[in-house]
């Protein structure tokens, strides 16, 4: 087409892409490798403002009981779990799963909670809801001054002494609605995008 001056039917482009075209062309080698690159560049930024915004937080396989505890001690370091953006997975570290019906109707049996990670100093008001590992058992409960309370009325309170092992794994913010995973690709987008970095 260039050769016989023949426009070519299958390339249309605006007066203002023939001018970038054009400029492009008087360029050196270098300068058009220049603009490769910040073409490239821009794509990829424009890419990753096109992805939604994800959250990789750590979901951790053991339940947290709400009824009976999971004897086996807090160990492992939990597995990855992307979640899309939100005022409440923006504020949470963690990701457990409910087991046991004494924190329903508001937690019920086999929901997913997002919990804020506490550090052993932290402290709980009266009313709030915590992840509590009592003697290697995990627990969510509602805290009060007078011990560990379940919302459904047939479980009874749970008192401890100085000398039982009572750690404070972190403050339940909320259920996490399945909505809220990430779909298999968009995950694959946000780490083409961002690898395995945090953020």
């Amino acid at each position: 087409y260039e050769l016989f001056d023949v426009e070519d039917p299958t390339v249309q482009y605006t007066a203002g892409e023939q001018l970038l075209i054009d400029g492009y062309r008087q360029l050196s080698q270098g300068h058009r490798h220049a603009v490769s690159r910040l073409v490239d560049t821009l794509l990829e930024v424009q890419a990753a403002e096109s992805c939604p915004k994800i959250r990789k937080l750590t979901f951790f396989e053991r339940s947290l009981a709400a009824g009976i505890g999971d004897p086996t001690e807090f160990e492992d370091e939990g597995e990855p779990i992307f979640l899309y953006a939100s005022e409440a997975v923006d504020r949470a570290d963690c990701v457990f799963s409910v087991n046991g019906d004494s924190m329903e109707p508001d937690y019920p049996d086999g929901c997913m909670v997002l919990v804020k990670r506490i550090s052993d100093s932290g402290e709980l008001t009266p009313g709030d809801i915590g992840a509590f590992m009592i003697d290697n058992e995990t627990y969510i409960k509602e805290y009060r001054e007078d011990g560990l309370h379940s919302l459904n009325p047939k479980y009874d309170v749970i008192r401890f002494s100085d000398e039982e092992s009572v750690y404070l794994i972190g403050r339940v913010i909320g259920v996490l609605s399945p909505e809220s995973i990430a779909t298999e690709e968009d995950v694959k987008r946000y780490l083409a995008i961002h690898g395995n970095a945090e953020n």
